[in-house]
């Protein structure tokens, strides 16, 4: 990305959404150490004014596993053979700095060494008799095994999965040896990071480590791989600084694994065996031989050690049978538990979490014991992101692309919030390439309805720069397909994505949306009231507002009134205002509850004051219209709770929405309205000018779009302040590089120069502080594509005219 591929065929960290210096297996060192030496992971390259935020989930579209190219291990030929099918580079011996032996396995002797100035882990296969002997084979085996389920491309880039890097082929013996090399991990296992320094950990960040462990398995099991060995030896613990305790668990060594093949694949075998570690096994692994376990049934296994696991997180990773005392049963008796004494296990889990019985934070974690770790495999849970303790993950089962979009949205739809960065989430670049490798395959793959919406979601894609480089031509072209499929938003708006779009200023937009909306009355489930405002019939609206008491809400559940849709029709508003006015005034500034959807692949939500949402529409003739009924430019322009409270737009005003949408004649009308100026507010003016979409900007101005930015900037500098910070240090260059709204950027910096030089500034703590270029940089570091530095370049272009 930004820190640039070098030549040699140089791992992907050199490539990494942020300079990375990797981490994977070591001792646990001291805290402070470790957080000197290690450079932050892409996961976790969060500052205090990065409104961005990592999903914590992975993407696992289409993901399960598939066997085919492992095939039958024999020797190494065939490890070479499975080996080029990985995409994975090689490294020569001699580029290898080889320092301490960090751990050692039944299958690897693991060293920690540098390349090329970055600290990684190298696995050396252990050899130790000739070389066609069956163990030989098994480690092998279990090589290749475990090198695959890393580069299985949904897990390969999974927060809780150890990245490999690379492989190479130790000859200075008398048979080549081959090696892998893989992230550092300087906190050493979860056992040996919670012994040192469990006690000092909060159980909150406990909990996020055994979130940790749950997001990698539940990966695994998405990808029908069961892990084989789940114990916290095979946990690796990195440096995280997005995290309470800086930790970030990782699920490792997959050698044990297993792959559940599907009905058609041909070597499927109803039952398969589960190895894993004898005293972590699960009551039904010590009875295989009788009983040989369903395929079906294996991830229960690993349900089951995981409940010991997250048992020995909360006992600073002792192993359970040390918290045994005196139960009748020896740490060498055999661990095959009766219900009876599993029913105990939970009962003494339970009594290793630290918080009181009523409250409900223990609760939470105390329910992973019983959930996970009963003696019948049919009554622990199926699923892990079914945990309560996984509430704070954005986890839901994965079942091709629908499954998909609800892990990062939250919604099986198709929407424009995946677009969107002031939903305060991040997709993490790779898995905006997931997605839009997914929308591709829908593209193609779909009923004639669904196509429609995944082409125009694909024409999105190409103008926003999401998952892909931003490209207009193509962009366009998906559009018109979009069009000719009769998607609704395509038809109103498919001409904007044109490479060389139309000139011509647009004053149809309010139109378009009425237009959208009637289009969705049967989701949008109107009243009467509402039903004849869109199909602007003013006889029975007038009819229905001539009725004695409380005046009809548009729509159930909310106060939308007509008011709130005067951009519908002139004649309508003119009509309602006329014959209304009494009984509209008490309601002139009053905010919805709730929003309008007006499509869920436009960006526009229509709620708020019937100001708030005149403007947002640049409906300058009803703007007009409110604010000679009596609207209040200085009123609020959301309803309480409409945002949290730490949310800039929780305190915004119609003169907010102004700025937001450009609409500098609409600002104009309100600052006239105010006589005083700009009224004086908690969230600085500038801050939203950044919160709408470039393509909203552009249905509403057309070709006068960059000039109104302009204007409204000019308005903004000759009667307020752009260099000004909210509360939380937030300003409107700030917010512009946040949302990576290059026009703004560029715009502010026009306006004023010396921004590209003004320190951002933590209000919380004077010492903490960046410049815009590195804020830029930061950001642009966890995109692929040219467009990432575009606002780079623009800040570094007034750096170097200087002040």
């Amino acid at each position: 990305m930004l820190c640039g591929a070098l030549d040699h065929g140089y791992p992907e960290f050199c490539r990494a959404s942020t300079p990375v210096l990797p981490t994977g297996h070591g001792p646990a060192e001291s805290l402070t150490a470790s957080s000197q030496c290690e450079s932050l992971s892409i996961a976790s390259n969060l500052s205090w004014n990065t409104f961005l935020s990592r999903t914590s989930v992975t993407s696992l579209t289409r993901a399960a596993f598939s066997d085919n190219n492992r095939g039958t291990i024999q020797g190494f030929d065939d490890v070479l053979r499975v080996l080029k099918t990985l995409d994975l580079p090689s490294f020569r011996y001699n580029e290898i700095e080889r320092e301490e032996v960090v751990g050692e396995g039944e299958t690897y002797l693991v060293e920690r060494c540098v390349i090329k100035n970055n600290v990684l882990a190298i696995k050396h296969l252990k050899i130790n008799a000739a070389p066609n002997d069956s163990m030989l084979k098994r480690r092998l085996q279990a090589a290749v095994l475990e090198l695959c389920v890393m580069r299985h491309r949904p897990l390969r880039k999974h927060p809780n999965i150890p990245a490999v890097f690379g492989y190479g082929w130790n000859q200075s013996g008398t048979q080549p040896l081959p090696y892998l090399l893989v992230q550092y991990s300087h906190y050493g296992t979860l056992r040996q990071y919670l012994s040192q320094v469990g006690s000092e950990i909060l159980p909150a960040a406990k909990k996020i480590l055994i979130g940790d462990v749950a997001s990698g398995l539940s990966a695994l099991h998405a990808c029908k791989i069961i892990h084989g060995d789940v114990k916290m030896d095979n946990v690796l613990v990195f440096h995280s600084w997005d995290r309470p305790a800086k930790a970030l668990a990782k699920l490792s060594d997959f050698g044990h694994s297993i792959i559940i093949t599907s009905a058609e694949g041909k070597q499927r075998t109803e039952s398969a065996r589960y190895s894993g570690t004898y005293l972590y096994n699960a009551p039904e692994v010590h009875d295989q031989e009788n009983c040989p376990i369903n395929q079906s049934d294996l991830h229960k296994c690993d349900i089951w050690v995981f409940g010991l696991l997250a048992w020995e997180v909360f006992l600073d990773g002792k192993e359970y049978i040390t918290a045994l005392g005196d139960t009748g049963q020896d740490a060498e008796d055999d661990r095959k538990f009766s219900p009876e004494e599993c029913a105990k296990l939970v009962q003494l889990a339970k009594e290793s979490i630290p918080f009181p019985k009523r409250d409900i934070r223990g609760s939470v974690l105390r329910a992973i014991f019983p959930m996970t770790m009963q003696w019948d495999p049919t009554k622990r849970v199926s699923n892990l992101t079914k945990l309560p303790v996984m509430t704070d993950w954005h986890f839901s089962d994965i079942h091709g692309f629908q499954g998909e979009l609800a892990l990062h949205l939250e919604s099986s739809n198709w929407s424009y919030e995946m677009f969107s960065p002031e939903t305060g989430t991040e997709i993490p670049w790779e898995h905006e390439e997931q997605i839009f490798l997914g929308l591709k395959r829908m593209c193609n793959s779909s009923p004639a309805l669904d196509r429609a919406a995944a082409t125009w979601q694909m024409a999105l894609c190409y103008h926003v720069g999401f998952g892909t480089s931003r490209n207009a031509s193509t962009a366009f072209q998906f559009a018109q397909t979009a069009e000719d499929l009769g998607h609704p938003v395509a038809k109103a708006f498919s001409r904007l994505l044109a490479p060389q779009p139309d000139a011509s200023s647009s004053t149809q937009y309010g139109a378009q949306v009425a237009e959208l909306l009637r289009e969705s009355i049967n989701t949008t489930k109107p009243t009467q009231l509402g039903r004849a405002n869109l199909d602007k019939d003013l006889q029975t609206v007038d009819s229905i507002l001539k009725k004695p008491g409380e005046v009809s809400v548009l729509f159930p559940g909310t106060e939308f009134n007509v008011l709130h849709l005067l951009f519908v029709s002139e004649d309508l508003a003119d009509m309602c205002l006329k014959n209304h006015s009494d009984r509209l005034l008490p309601l002139v500034d009053t905010p919805s509850k709730g929003r309008l959807i007006v499509h869920d692949q436009w960006p526009l939500h229509l709620l708020g004051s019937p100001l708030a949402i005149a403007i947002s529409v640049n409906s300058v003739q009803s703007v007009k219209k409110l604010l000679e009924l009596g609207a209040n430019p200085r009123a609020p322009a959301y309803a309480d709770g409409e945002f949290p409270e730490n949310d800039d737009r929780s305190c915004w005003t119609p003169l907010h929405i102004a700025v937001k949408y450009h609409c500098s004649e609409i600002l104009f009308l309100l600052l006239h309205h105010c006589q005083d100026g700009f009224p004086k507010t908690r969230v600085p003016y500038a801050i939203a000018l950044a919160y709408s979409a470039p393509l909203e900007r552009l249905a509403m101005h057309g070709g006068r779009h960059q000039d109104e930015l302009n204007r409204t900037i000019v308005v903004l500098c000759h009667r307020s302040d752009i260099t000004a910070y909210s509360k939380y240090g937030i300003t409107a260059l700030m917010r512009a590089i946040d949302f990576q709204d290059a026009a703004t950027a560029n715009a502010l910096l026009q306006a004023k120069p010396s921004l590209a030089q003004m320190r951002f500034i933590n209000p919380f703590n004077q010492r903490h502080l960046t410049f815009p270029v590195h804020f830029a940089a930061q950001l642009a570091s966890r995109r692929d594509t040219l467009d990432a530095v575009q606002i780079l370049n623009i800040i570094s272009a007034y750096l170097e005219e200087g002040p």
